[in-house]
């Protein structure tokens, strides 16, 4: 139940310059790998990977991609891995096709962009036009300039603002205002003297609106504009599609959706290598694997065709990045320990631990064989897209078993007997009882300590100095129980002086020792305390659960009854499932990591996959 965190192992890859983008992307998407910045490893004669002269192609490259990458071609189907040659030739070639196709396309993406406007003010000429209704109203004047001579005494606006408005906006009294509301923006009609109009203007574009102008042809009834909208709608789309068939043409003309994948992985590697020792001709990086074996990648890199090869030094070096080494039913409980960092290598690592412990703590808490099948069909649907959602699954089985222990479904209590007891009719078992698991976990946590002091080879010193403390709470706890524990507390602190005056040789040391074993003592009991709450939360969420069985008798309608105790049952799962939830993270944390876990190694961060 208990794992050692392993160190990872350092890797030599050695291959040619020209091979090494083929041989990382290969790296990246198949195994785990960590590249070494070389402040821990032998200091070694750099060569950057990143040149002056590949650091201005890719910002070229990168200056088109921010203005045009939005019109270039989606597909990529013709894409290649990264080809055996020189990046610098890659992307020279890249950034010529590139040049070449923006040459060519740049006409064509203006005329799309205008097309595209146009198309925009469509669209939401449209969705004024249908929240009409049987409207009278005559756009022939609005929101259009008066002809050149002309002066108006009354000026006529239309305003869109994205957004639904719950109170049309603030105007002059003299001002008339139509307020037309669609599905996702709110249409202003406006009629006023100019300086009226103004302020009304300001306010439209300090709510991010804009003053529409309304096309030319827009005359006759709303009827008659609604088909001509629809017609010209039709006919923008046709002509976008025309001209992105046109630009796709231009795309497959300079094979640019190959080059832009290729491109993609390079700037992939660029990201991620920092530098490389080499000469003109072979390249050796440097790092950490998470314990593969170099005949596998090495093995790999044959059936690939990359000329390169890996050798792994399984020696222990100095401040490698560690593993956390455990079965799949236990990696989403890694999540608690990362909490605080990870394990150093010679902390255990109690994630394995923590597959019983979490769920045992969340479901005494929240137990109830319904709300917990909620929240455990909840985990299942969500497991793929989050690991997390192990989390759920195992607090929701937990759950359900503790229901069957309490006799609750739903916050029904009458449905079957419990197979244990109804917390509300036995309190202080169900307060006691978590304060013996929190006695019991506390007992582990500092047999983990004692673990990792002889894990690093201090397994001695800690006999002498902290084994008594084990000896002396395990008997002040007794106490409660027999008056022999007083006994087991006498030798527990017994055990703590001699031992610590062995191990310094000197009174006034041992007189610190004492004050120090006063304050951790007051600290233990503090966290045995502590465990009460887990008994508490057990005893409110059957104290809410009656309340809602309550409710549900109110009301004579027995659908009424249903409909109270089914969203009584969403406000238990949605409130008392964060607040258990919290409340395990809490006592897991503050209770039982404080004793063992200091979270003194280093993070293994492999590198990201490179695009596909």
């Amino acid at each position: 139940m208990i794992s050692r965190p392993q160190p990872a192992h350092r890797f030599q890859l050695l291959c040619s310059l020209e091979e090494l983008p083929q041989a990382m992307a290969a790296l990246g998407r198949v195994f785990g790998v960590q590249l070494e910045s070389g402040v821990e490893l032998e200091k070694l004669d750099r060569f950057p990977t990143l040149t002056p002269e590949l650091a201005q192609r890719l910002s070229r490259y990168r200056e088109l991609a921010d203005r045009f990458q939005t019109y270039w071609p989606k597909d990529s189907s013709t894409a290649k891995t990264i080809p055996n040659s020189r990046a610098l030739n890659l992307l020279d070639q890249t950034v010529l096709a590139l040049e070449s196709w923006r040459e060519e396309a740049e006409p064509v993406i203006e005329q799309l962009q205008e097309i595209e406007g146009v198309g925009v003010d469509l669209a939401l000429l449209f969705e004024m036009l249908t929240h009409l209704g049987e409207s009278t109203l005559d756009f022939s004047n609005i929101s259009n300039p008066a002809s050149d001579g002309e002066e108006r005494i009354l000026n006529s606006s239309l305003f869109v603002v994205p957004e639904i408005l719950k109170e049309p906006p603030p105007i002059e009294p003299s001002t008339l205002l139509r307020v037309i509301s669609g599905e996702d923006n709110t249409f202003l009609v406006a009629v006023g003297l100019p300086n009226a109009i103004q302020p009304l203007d300001d306010w439209v574009v300090a709510a991010q609106g804009r003053e529409f102008t309304m096309p030319k042809w827009c005359n006759g009834d709303v009827k008659d504009l609604l088909v001509e909208t629809v017609q010209r709608m039709e006919s923008n789309q046709q002509s976008q599609s025309k001209l992105w068939q046109q630009l796709n043409g231009i795309g497959e003309k300079f094979a640019v959706s190959s080059l832009l994948q290729t491109t993609k992985q390079l700037e992939w590697f660029f990201s991620v290598m920092e530098s490389a020792a080499s000469n003109e001709q072979l390249a050796r990086v440097e790092g950490w694997t998470d314990g593969q074996t170099a005949s596998s990648i090495n093995n790999y890199f044959e059936k690939a065709g990359i000329n390169a090869l890996v050798d792994i030094d399984k020696s222990l070096a100095k401040n490698p990045p560690i593993l956390l080494v455990n079965p799949s039913w236990a990696k989403p409980f890694e999540i608690f320990p990362r909490l605080i960092g990870v394990p150093g290598r010679n902390e255990a690592d109690p994630s394995q631990l923590l597959a019983v412990i979490a769920p045992l703590l969340f479901g005494f808490m929240f137990g109830d064989v319904g709300q917990g099948a909620v929240l455990a069909l909840a985990g299942l649907v969500l497991r793929k897209r989050f690991a997390a959602a192990w989390l759920l699954i195992s607090g929701g089985v937990s759950a359900i078993f503790f229901g069957i222990l309490f006799g609750s479904i739903f916050s029904r209590e009458d449905i079957f007997a419990p197979l244990w007891l109804h917390p509300t009719q036995e309190p202080l078992t169900v307060l006691a009882l978590p304060m013996f698991l929190g006695f019991s976990l506390i007992i582990v946590g500092m047999s983990l300590d004692a673990l990792g002091e002889f894990w690093s080879g201090n397994g001695k010193k800690w006999l002498l100095t902290d084994g008594g403390i084990t000896i002396l709470y395990v008997g002040l706890a007794a106490t409660f129980f027999h008056q022999d524990g007083l006994l087991v507390a006498a030798s527990g602190l017994a055990w703590f002086l001699i031992g610590n005056y062995l191990s310094h040789k000197s009174f006034l040391k041992v007189l610190g020792r004492v004050g120090h074993l006063i304050e951790l003592l007051m600290q233990l009991g503090v966290n045995t305390l502590s465990f009460a709450r887990v008994g508490a939360f057990a005893l409110a969420h059957a104290g809410l659960s009656m309340a809602v069985m309550t409710l549900t008798e109110l009301p004579e309608s027995i659908v009424l009854s249903y409909i109270i105790l089914f969203f009584g049952n969403v406000l238990i799962i949605a409130l008392e499932g964060l607040v258990v939830s919290v409340q395990t993270t809490r006592l897991i944390l503050f209770e039982f990591f404080v004793r063992f876990l200091h979270g003194t190694g280093r993070p293994f961060r492999p590198l990201p996959a490179p695009p596909i």
